[in-house]
């Protein structure tokens, strides 16, 4: 029974990645350089913060898609 508790949160950890990863994967609107769209020489510090917390949204969703597999794999070896 416990390996069935293990392999449902192994795959709730993949739902939650999944869902992080297609929120967050590749956000077009964004520019990570901080750079603005007219032409000058000034910095976004928003923009700049919006990218990083897009790319930690993302990575974050890609460890819990991975974690879910391990957690999934592991469930397959504890015993009934």
């Amino acid at each position: 029974m416990i390996h069935a508790i293990v392999n449902s949160i192994g795959l709730l950890l993949g739902i939650i990645g999944t869902r992080l990863i297609w929120l967050y994967g590749l956000p077009a609107s964004i520019d990570r350089r901080g750079q603005v769209g007219r032409i000058t020489d000034d910095v976004d510090e928003e923009q700049i913060r919006k990218g990083k917390a897009y790319d930690f949204k993302s990575h974050l969703g890609f460890r819990l898609l991975v974690g879910s597999f391990v957690v999934q794999l592991v469930s397959n070896f504890i015993p009934c």
